[in-house]
Order: structure tokens, then sequence, then C-alpha cells
């Protein structure tokens, strides 16, 4: 706008239409609406927009936490605080999400990203949580995390920051720059580099404007979910005038928590309070906004940035709320695998006493018929997936899984018997070995939904504590059938 009025003021000088006095009050005026202008714009539009009805995001019937999972490092910790997030009350899933770069060797990837989530498993067999995992193949992960966060209607999307200090990635990187300017969901970016168990205190400062947020109960919520889990005090820092109502709407959130609450006359104070307060062993929850948002201050943006340089060891969430228009508080239930997810199954009894591997190779040839091909692509595979990734189902009990053959379906198969010492790198060997193997067409998706509901059908903890004991081929193929959700 500027430019264009000084180009009409120019023509009009060169053709003598106005004078040299109507050039410089054009630069005056130009000066003072561009310095002024934004002045009120920043003040007064801020205002009328705060006095507005705000929207507030509310508890849907499903919580949908996706997870995005890239490294084995982080990937626990992720999945143990997706579990401390969960809502009983609520229906619900985890969805631990691997994003793949389309690239030339996609196939690897995604390889590897199935056996990065098959450990998944192994975290939440002890719970009963269900867990629904998948694979996808994107240009790059910022929009792949978005499009899955979009496909499931997650109700909150957990990612980590791998610790990068390059002046492009700066605090969170490029990648989670760009998730928190875009992701439509809850945004929780965590650096987390201790297990979660070893915390010891929980801090929750509350920025300028926090009771404007659209999710400030579910923060508090959130909050006072962990603090309750971990069995840990929650400390939380308010200021000013803003403190009556967020200390009232705190007592009022679910579930009930130790808490204590420090009063600060302004934000200055208070943000002094929480640096003189932050220790090794403590879990900083940091609200913040996004860029684009009519809360967002430059100044709050680089409060992650100085706890991380100040305090390099310590566990920090920086907690995004949903984009407006994207509050949807009863999104449909989305079905997780259903009965014809489930492997077709068949079982025999190992020889005793039984090798690691002969017991595989065994197993192999009760599938394939001494199909001599099939089971030498079959038998590598099953020997790194028993040294790298085995899935933990139980006490003595795994699941190996591998791609092999044209079959219509993926086929489980259980082997019951005493094999040797040692397993690989178990320090005891498994009861009962279960062998997954899934055709090579089927797509990544589907396999992981199979290893999904071979996970849930074995939370039969009396079915399965039959299948050691089981005397013969038909007993295991018995006790299989219970295990085999209904059609």
């Amino acid at each position: 706008q500027a430019a264009a009025t000084l180009a009409a003021v120019l023509v009009g000088l060169r053709v003598e239409l106005l004078s040299t006095e109507v050039l410089n009050g054009a630069i005056g005026m130009i000066l003072v609406t561009v310095l002024v202008g934004a002045g009120c714009v920043e003040a007064f539009g801020r205002n009328m927009a705060l006095k507005s009805e705000p929207e507030h995001e509310t508890e849907g019937k499903e919580q949908r936490i996706l997870i995005s999972v890239a490294n084995p490092s982080s990937a626990a910790r992720l999945m143990d605080l997706g579990l401390l997030l969960r809502n009983p009350a609520r229906a619900g899933a985890l969805y631990p999400t691997t994003i793949v770069r389309q690239q030339t060797q996609t196939g690897d990837a995604v390889a590897k990203g199935e056996e990065l989530l098959a450990k998944c498993l192994n975290q939440v067999e002890a719970t009963d949580e269900r867990l629904l995992p998948g694979v996808r193949v994107d240009l790059n992960p910022a929009d792949g995390i978005v499009r899955a966060a979009e496909d499931l209607r997650a109700s909150i999307v957990l990612t980590g920051w791998g610790g990068e200090h390059t002046p492009s990635a700066r605090i969170f990187g490029s990648v989670n720059r760009k998730l928190s300017e875009i992701c439509p969901s809850r945004l929780f970016l965590c650096r987390i580099l201790t297990p979660l168990n070893t915390i010891s205190r929980i801090l929750l400062p509350c920025p300028p404007l926090t009771e404007h947020r659209s999710d400030v109960d579910l923060l508090f919520s959130d909050a006072k979910r962990l603090g309750k889990q971990l069995g840990v005090e929650l400390q939380v820092f308010l200021h000013g005038d803003q403190a009556g109502d967020l200390e009232a709407r705190l007592e009022s959130a679910a579930p009930k928590c130790a808490y204590q609450v420090q009063h600060h006359a302004n934000w200055s104070q208070s943000r002094k309070a929480l640096f003189e307060d932050i220790a090794r062993n403590t879990l900083v929850l940091l609200p913040q906004e996004r860029k684009n948002s009519m809360l967002w201050t430059p100044t709050l943006d680089r409060i992650p940035e100085l706890i991380a340089a100040k305090y390099p060891q310590v566990n920090f969430m920086v907690v995004f709320p949903a984009l407006p228009g994207q509050l949807q508080p009863s999104p449909p239930v989305l079905p997780g695998p259903g009965p014809d997810a489930f492997p077709e199954v068949t079982g025999l009894r190992l020889p005793n006493p039984c090798e690691a591997e002969t017991a595989i190779r065994h197993m192999l040839e009760a599938c394939f018929q001494n199909d001599a091909e099939r089971i030498d692509d079959s038998l590598p595979q099953l020997i790194l997936s028993a040294k790298h990734h085995p899935v933990e189902l139980g006490e003595g009990m795994i699941l190996l899984h591998a791609h092999s053959g044209n079959r219509d379906k993926p086929v489980l198969i259980a082997g019951v018997g005493q094999i040797q010492h040692p397993f690989y790198d178990r320090e005891t060997p498994p009861k009962v070995l279960l062998v997954l193997i899934t055709p090579l067409g089927f797509q990544s998706s589907d396999h992981l939904h199979t290893l999904a509901s071979i996970a849930e059908a074995f939370r039969n903890r009396e079915a399965v504590a039959r299948l050691p004991r089981a005397k013969s081929r038909e007993e295991i193929l018995e006790i299989l059938s219970i295990l085999q959700p209904e059609s």
C-alpha cells in the first residue's frame, strides 16, 4: 500500500500535477499510518477478539492419541506418556504411527517401521488399552503426521524432539515447527530424556491470557492426570487477575491429585519462580500458542528454548491447543481390527528338548508343508525377528513375524514345547513360541492390524495360561479357537 501511494504521488509530481509539499505530506501520512495502524490493531483488535465468546475444547466420547514413532530411543517413552494421558473413563485407543519418506528404498524403511511398531505392542501387552499401529508413506514427516491426525480425528498428537541445536532447527526442528503451525489436533511436543517413573514433580506455568485458551480445562485435566498416574505433586504458577478464575477451574478439573498453587503479582515474577524451581527430575508442562493465534506473543515463544539451553537434562512438554475450527466434541467411533484381521491358526507340539532354530524350522514345515524355498525365505526373517524385535505377549510367550509366500491370509503357528537355553539374546527361552507369516502382497497396515488383533486376543489370560500345558496338537488348536474373535 505504501509503494502504491508513493508511485502515484511520484507520477503526479513528474507531470507537475502535484507539488513537493504533497509528496512530503504523503510520506508523513505513510509513516504515521504504518506505525499507529499496526499498534492500534494489535491493542484494540486483540481486546475485541477476547471479549467475544471463546470456543472451548471439550472431551468427546472417544479419546484418540496419535503417537509419532520415529526412533527406538524415544518410542518407548512416548508410548509410556500416551498410556499415562489415556483417560480410562473414555473409549479410545493409542495410534502409534511411523511416517516413511517416499524414496527409492521405501520397502526397507516400511519394514523397519513395522519392527519399531511391533516393539510398541510389548509396552501395552500388560494393559487393557487398544493399540492400533500404522505405517504411512508421505513426502515428509510433518505432512504425514498431519494427514494421519486428520484421517484418525486424533484428540492428541504426541511427537518427540531429538535434541538438535542447529540454527535452522532452533529448539524443535523444522518438522515440529511446521507441525505447530498446521497440525489440526492438540499437539504435545515432548523432550523426554529420562524415564517417566523418575520424575518427582510437575511444573505448570500459566502465561498471560491462559484463561482464554480453548483447551485450558483439558490442559488442567492432563496435568492432574499425569500427576496422579506418576504419584507426584503438581506445582501451578499463577499471577495477576487471572489467578482466581484459573484456580477455580484447576480445582474442578478431574481427576483429583495433590497440587500446590504459587501466586505472583505479575508474569515476570511467575516466570522467575518457575526457573528457580526447575530441577533435574522435574517435568515442565509449557502451555504455548500457535504462531497465528491472537494469544501468541514472541516473548513466550522463546521460553522452551531458554529452558533447553539453561537446563539441558530437564524433561519438558510444550502443549498447543487445537486449531480453530477443528474442535469436534463427539467424533464418530473408529473401528479397530475386526475378526477378519485375525489370522488362520495352526499348532504343533515341538520335540523336547529343541534348539531355537530347529523349533522355528519345525513350525515353518508345518505351515509350508515342507516347501523348502518358502522355508528358506522365512527362516532368516524369523531369526532376525527373534534377535531384535520379538513381541512378548505374556510370560514365557514370544511372537515372531515375517513376510513370505502368497497365501490368501496370514497364518499364526503356535509351537509348544521345551526350547533349549539360550533363545538368542533372551535370558529364558519361551514355553510357547508363536510365528506369524504374512503374505508378501499384504499391505503394511493390514500386517500391523493382524499383530494388534493377536495381541488383543491373547489378553484372555485364562485360555492363554492353558497353552504351555497343552499335550497335543488338537488341544493347542482348541485353545487357539477360543482366542479367535467371533465373526
